[in-house]
């Protein structure tokens, strides 16, 4: 069975920060209409079951304004649940998909937001835990099919049926924003062809909702600033997989392409102010990838990326002192959970010199790169303070 068009490593833009549904939608006027529906034995890759389905092609699904056109296989009702096909609002809404052949497994991402799912299994692992499905994703005619509400709800879209009118309607936050999402994509290829190493990396841009004077001036710095942070570890990362494909050869081992991935997250988006911040991951076919996160604001009028100092309206100094104060009280706090490494007041001095920032509502975030003030576990450690202490 082929999968390819709707799954394997398909990558669907996003138009702002890191959406995808699926909802098990209670259709409780809709399954009086479902007595009179003919039974049909619907075939999956791990079931085989005699189910109450129904292809209902008068279910209307409009997402942000739009509504969605299925052309390949229509809604269905099951066991009185709508379920709809992943692809045609997925890609409305701006979700990366990643099928896995092997364990029948897709996993939907978008910025800090994940839900993974199987085909047959009732389970939704989201980031905040799990939830159990009323009925379980499956494959009709080549295609996903999915229980609306509660993948779509988990990426923060509201979700309104009306039983009238048999309108799903879908309102995503993320799409109203002026922020949408760019790529900076390559393949690096051997002499004989083969892929060394891919780069795939979404960055921000801001959309024609912006009418900001500084907006030209804030796109083009962006990028720049993503092509020469991509352009820095790409030496590096281009010796390893010339490295690793010659032993392949004289080893005859499967030689896997290495990567280099990015993604972002907005934290602060209105008419004067973009603030957010881009990982990028080189894979080098390890443990885990490597990651490193750059902070970013702008002024939107004048287009310029803000310093700390900029953002404060003190001193850099009298902002480090500031900073170094809640780190401090963010290590001696920290006596349950043991996030930072036991020695990490001696050296913070010189940890904070590459400190980064970004801001939120009403915070100035700090980070430091993994590894320096805690193990790779933690991840990165956020130590937000109040932008009233910078008054």
């Amino acid at each position: 069975m082929n999968f390819e068009e709707d799954f394997f490593m398909k990558k669907i833009s996003a138009a702002a920060m890191s959406c995808v549904l699926a909802a098990s939608m209670s259709v409780s006027a809709l399954a009086a209409e479902e007595n009179g529906a003919e039974k049909a034995v619907v075939s999956t890759e791990k079931t085989t079951e005699e189910t109450q389905v129904k292809t209902d092609n008068s279910i209307k699904v409009v997402v942000d304004g739009k509504e969605i056109i299925f052309t390949d296989q229509a809604p269905i009702i099951k066991n009185d649940r709508t379920m709809i096909p992943l692809r045609g609002v997925l890609e409305t809404l701006g979700i990366d998909i990643v099928w896995n052949a092997e364990e029948q497994s897709i996993t939907a991402k978008r910025g800090d937001s994940y839900a993974l799912f199987k085909i047959g299994e009732t389970t939704l692992k989201i980031a905040e835990g799990e939830i159990n499905l009323d009925v379980a994703p499956e494959i009709i005619n080549d295609r996903t099919m999915i229980p609306l509400r509660a993948v779509t709800e988990s990426f923060g879209a509201e979700v309104i049926w009306d039983a009238d009118t048999k309108t799903v309607t879908i309102t995503d936050e993320i799409a109203n924003t002026m922020v949408e999402a760019a790529k900076l994509t390559n393949e690096v290829k051997a002499a004989d062809g083969t892929v060394l190493y891919t780069i795939d990396v979404k960055y921000p841009v801001l959309n024609d909702k912006c009418e900001a004077a500084g907006k030209k001036a804030v796109n083009e710095a962006i990028k720049k600033s993503i092509e020469e942070s991509v352009a820095a570890g790409s030496e590096e990362i281009k010796k390893a997989a010339e490295e690793l494909y010659n032993s392949s050869k004289e080893t005859e081992e499967k030689f896997m392409p290495l990567s280099v991935m990015g993604d972002y997250k907005v934290t602060l988006e209105n008419s004067g102010t973009l603030s957010f911040y881009v990982d990028l991951s080189y894979n080098f076919n390890g443990a885990h990838p490597m990651t490193y996160r750059n902070g970013y604001t702008y002024d939107l009028e004048s287009g310029k990326e803000l310093t700390l100092s900029d953002v404060t309206g003190v001193s850099e100094n009298k902002a480090m002192e500031i900073i170094k104060n809640a780190y401090t009280e963010a290590i001696k706090a920290d006596t349950e959970n043991k996030t930072f490494f036991t020695d990490v007041l001696k050296n913070l001095d010189e940890t904070l010199k590459t400190v980064d920032f970004y801001l939120e509502d009403k915070n100035i975030v700090f980070f430091t790169e993994l590894y320096s003030v805690a193990p790779y576990a933690a991840g990165f450690v956020n130590v937000p303070v109040s932008l009233e202490k910078f008054a």
